[in-house]
């Protein structure tokens, strides 16, 4: 019988161990409202598929943890190079769509509602340093960890250079539905303490073994709480078989510290 890595270990990929920090905790932090960042959308201006389940998505991460959400309209580029200019932010979890440029990383973008922010834009980041810096930047977009010619794991490994503490990106083009569903119950584990590397494999393990399933018009996850609601009758006859199959779980990719 196959066991997948992911059963045994918590893990972690970084592009330089000078780029993590090697000092381990029993508990991750827990911030308040204001450190938390909530952002991404559901229509693009520039005719990119939509996310229908983005805003599901983000509401419901920051009903439970307070964070603050900017979605559609409220996502444009001058929003998102805001929040990370503000040293007060500690964690930011973005749900869009990227674009990375094989041999032109220097052109890759976070497309917003109406516009996008390339990674030029975003060394806004470089102006924090120590405890000024982003815990965690999370890129809950298709393949944001996937490595260039030039450019290292993607857009989670440039957030890693520049000055974030951990990223999290996607290895391929994943279904929305899952993964919106993988960070509602990643984030439900960060709430309680749990270390980041940790709560990734809980959330692949929660997959993996059917533990997340659909129950009518719900996806349910670890203690039978709801992950999303709400769906139509052709995402649950889409989904009747579950989610344990690893394409809708092991794309998601924690780079950088593991706490």
């Amino acid at each position: 019988m196959a066991i997948w890595l992911g059963e045994r270990y918590a893990v972690t990929i970084t592009p330089s161990l000078a780029l993590t920090s090697l000092t381990s905790r029993e508990k991750a932090p827990i911030y308040g409202k204001e450190s938390l960042i909530r952002a991404g959308a559901t229509e693009f201006a520039n005719g990119l598929a939509p996310l229908p389940m983005v805003a599901q998505e983000l509401t419901t991460i920051a009903r439970e943890d307070g964070g603050t959400v900017l979605l559609n309209q409220a996502f444009n580029a001058n929003s998102l190079l805001k929040v990370l200019a503000d040293p007060a932010v500690k964690r930011i979890h973005i749900a869009s769509h990227a674009e990375l440029k094989p041999g032109k990383e220097a052109d890759a973008l976070i497309y917003t509602s109406s516009n996008s922010v390339g990674l030029k834009e975003l060394g806004q980041l470089r102006q924090r340093s120590g405890d000024q810096g982003l815990d965690l930047v999370s890129l809950s977009a298709c393949r944001s960890a996937v490595s260039g010619s030039d450019l290292e794991l993607g857009f989670a490994g440039m957030a890693i250079q520049l000055g974030a503490k951990s990223a999290i990106g996607t290895k391929w083009y994943v279904d929305d539905l899952a993964t919106s569903s993988f960070f509602v119950q990643f984030y439900r584990y960060l709430d309680q303490g749990i270390p980041k590397a940790e709560a990734i494999q809980m959330t692949q393990k929660a997959f993996l073994s059917g533990e997340v399933h659909l129950q009518g018009d719900k996806v349910v996850g670890s203690g039978g709480s709801t992950l999303m609601d709400g769906l139509t009758a052709a995402q649950q006859r889409r989904y009747a078989g579950g989610f344990s199959h690893p394409y809708f779980w092991a794309a998601v990719q924690l780079i950088g510290s593991p706490w």
